[in-house]
């Protein structure tokens, strides 16, 4: 699967009809700013540098489950720290702007806690996909919060597409996430869900480098185009990811790696990487579900 330019992001879909169920859930999407005013500028103000963190923190505030949900992953294990964060501004300090615009629209898109319908394992896999792929940004220096970001959001169409076909899709979950399921989502919808992700994610504001990560989590570095090095770290974070879920990393994930990095990653760096991932993927999973 190529990895969608930015002009790409908003016609994947087109002829409309073909796909009623899924251009449906998008266009309920173009709905969201009358519906999630707070969230969605969460997510713009996040993106930013003019916004202070005391104002972005007060906007925080706005949206009491929402503040709590941002105080739990700060606090959380995944950051290591020893005392207790309570303000929003110290929260933000500790996670970065990108997972506060991350976390705002999945909270906007529903995906949190019990009553977001999400694969059951949707959130072990973001975490460790975003843990994975924040470290090996910092190996290739990309920027490791937009990587995080990227990486957490990978898999958001698939949760997608649970929401718009519920029946069909349960009968794919058993799939692993790669070419095989892409392909009987693009025969089943018209549509992969890292497509349907990155479409999904342009339409409520995101950067459009992040986007191309979220589209391009299967294929970025493999597919002959000159992806960021953003891409690059979430699809490396990915691999990364099924290897940690698989307990081990082959010689094609191997090769996949130093194709993905441009060299960057060895054998050594790469079990390195997997390991630290899966140590601080589970705690950042249960502060994301909550």
């Amino acid at each position: 699967m190529t990895t969608l330019p930015a002009t790409a992001l908003t016609v994947v879909l087109a002829p409309r009809t073909e796909h009623p169920t899924v251009e449906g859930l998008l266009s309920d999407l173009d709905n969201l700013a009358g519906q999630q005013v707070v969230l969605l500028r969460i997510a713009q103000l996040s993106d930013d540098e003019d916004c202070s963190l005391s104002a972005l923190s007060d906007v925080c505030a706005a949206d009491p489950p929402y503040a709590a949900r941002l105080l739990s992953l700060a606090n959380s294990a995944y950051y290591g720290r020893r005392g207790v964060v309570t303000s929003l501004t110290g929260g933000i300090s500790v996670i970065g702007r990108e997972a506060v615009r991350c976390l705002a629209l999945t909270t906007a898109l529903g995906l949190n806690g019990t009553k977001s319908s999400v694969p059951a394992d949707f959130w072990s896999r973001a975490a460790l996909t975003a843990s994975a792929s924040q470290l090996v940004a910092r190996e290739i220096q990309a920027p490791s919060g937009d990587a995080f970001c990227g990486g957490l959001l990978a898999d958001v169409g698939q949760a997608l597409l649970l929401t718009a076909a519920p029946e069909a899709y349960t009968q794919l979950m058993g799939m692993r996430c790669g070419p095989d399921l892409l392909d009987a989502e693009l025969e089943q919808w018209g549509v992969g869900h890292a497509q349907l992700g990155a479409v999904a994610m342009s339409r409520v504001g995101l950067p459009d480098v992040l986007c191309q990560a979220i589209g391009g989590h299967h294929s970025a570095g493999l597919d002959g185009g000159t992806p960021s090095l953003t891409a690059r770290a979430v699809h490396a974070g990915k691999v990364l990811a099924h290897a940690a879920d698989a307990g081990e990393l082959g010689e094609d994930e191997l090769a996949d790696l130093i194709v993905i990095t441009d060299g960057a990653l060895g054998p050594a760096d790469a079990s390195r990487l997997m390991l630290q991932a899966a140590a601080g993927a589970a705690a950042l999973a249960v502060a994301l579900s909550a």
